[in-house]
């Protein structure tokens, strides 16, 4: 048996918070829908994947496989695109939430959509970046895999740029869904966190490997601006998919007070008043 290192050991505590994470997401999942748009099934897909990447590097402390070194790699580096892609759905709800008219609510859906478009792209080149390399260090070298990670900055900004239109939106109209402003708006200085390691670890002056190498001082860097980063999102989101209502209206939404309305003004006729 191989010594244990401080990364394997982060990879057992990342193990055992994922597993008891995908049940969670699987049932908020259930609860408000498998639509793509929805961006819940993104955190179960995220947890999989986590699950997949640990286990993998788990097996490299009895067997020196190089696949697996290649799965934990791979999975590690294709980590971004479901937390994006969940925030993405989780900021059609809220924008769709806080506007007034279903026009209005299906023109924020087509915009999430063709954000999400990019992001499914650079999903794609990742996959054929990490694919493609003879070697695990040798992932960070792919073009295809950088141009996956430009796409997915590019992404992320988009997303900082309508979470602040929503943001205002909120206060300004009173509609909304609050758990929705504090998850999305939390989680948004998260990823960026996490972006910004993986682009020191493609674009580093010591690239690739500039942060991810063998040893306990990159695996704490790891620790603190990728795995704490990720965990916190997942958890957020999933205990902000607990809290909220399912479907697209919620207690505080628009369509959510002029449901309660109208039961009043049935009550109140029913009742004579």
């Amino acid at each position: 048996m191989g010594q244990i290192t401080f990364g394997d050991g982060v990879a057992i505590g990342m193990l055992v918070i994922y597993i008891f994470c995908l049940p969670f997401s699987i049932a908020v999942c259930l609860r408000h829908g498998l639509a793509r748009a929805s961006g819940w099934i993104f955190l179960s897909i995220f947890s999989i994947l986590r699950i997949i990447g640990c286990s993998a590097q788990l097996v490299t402390i009895t067997h020196a496989s190089k696949t697996a070194v290649t799965v934990a790699e791979v999975t590690q580096a294709l980590g971004l695109s479901p937390l994006l892609l969940a925030s993405l759905g989780l900021l059609a709800r809220l924008l769709s939430s806080i506007q007034s008219s279903s026009q209005d609510s299906a023109l924020c859906f087509y915009l999430i959509r063709l954000i999400q478009t990019p992001c499914i792209i650079g999903l794609i080149l990742c996959i054929v970046g990490a694919t493609n390399a003879s070697s695990p260090m040798d992932i960070f070298q792919q073009d295809t895999l950088r141009a996956g990670l430009i796409i997915f900055t590019v992404v992320l900004g988009a997303l900082f740029i309508l979470y602040i239109g929503s943001y205002i939106g909120y206060h300004k109209t009173g509609r909304g869904e609050r758990p929705l402003v504090v998850a999305v708006g939390g989680s948004l200085p998260l990823l960026l966190i996490r972006m910004v390691y993986s682009l020191l670890e493609c674009f580093g002056s010591h690239a690739p490997g500039s942060v991810l190498v063998s040893n306990p001082a990159a695996e704490i860097l790891e620790l603190f601006l990728a795995n704490m980063e990720e965990i916190i999102i997942t958890i957020l989101y999933i205990a902000t998919g607990m809290a909220l209502y399912p479907g697209r209206a919620g207690p505080n939404s628009s369509e959510g007070a002029d449901n309660r309305t109208r039961k009043l003004e049935y009550r109140a006729r029913r009742n004579g008043l």
